[in-house]
């Protein structure tokens, strides 16, 4: 049996469910997130997991991000990113240990 090749999505939004079991997150393709509105956004891709799949996820990516942001600087992001984050806020994200001695 032939392998079949993996889709690659590029992704600019996303969103994300939670039940006490699980979490489930669509993927956004770019361009579609602002002419659909949020209310019925493109979504291209499912990712269903269970709750300690998905907390292995966020570490091993806060991880990668925070080692990113200390060799190369911190990833901006415009403050209306944040109104549509349900609550997240700029202070949530440590700042790389390089960043704060400057």
């Amino acid at each position: 049996m032939s392998e079949q090749p993996v889709p690659h999505y590029p992704v600019e939004g996303f969103q994300i469910t939670r039940t006490a079991f699980s979490v489930t997150m669509g993927a956004i393709m770019p361009g579609l997130a602002e002419t659909r509105g949020p209310s019925s956004p493109h979504v291209v891709a499912l990712f269903s997991m269970p709750l300690p799949v998905a907390k292995q996820v966020c570490m091993v990516l806060r991880r990668q991000l925070l080692d990113y942001e200390s060799k190369f600087g911190v990833i901006p992001l415009p403050p209306e990113v944040f109104v549509g984050m349900g609550g997240v806020a700029p202070g949530d994200w440590p700042l790389p240990p390089q960043a704060m001695r400057e």
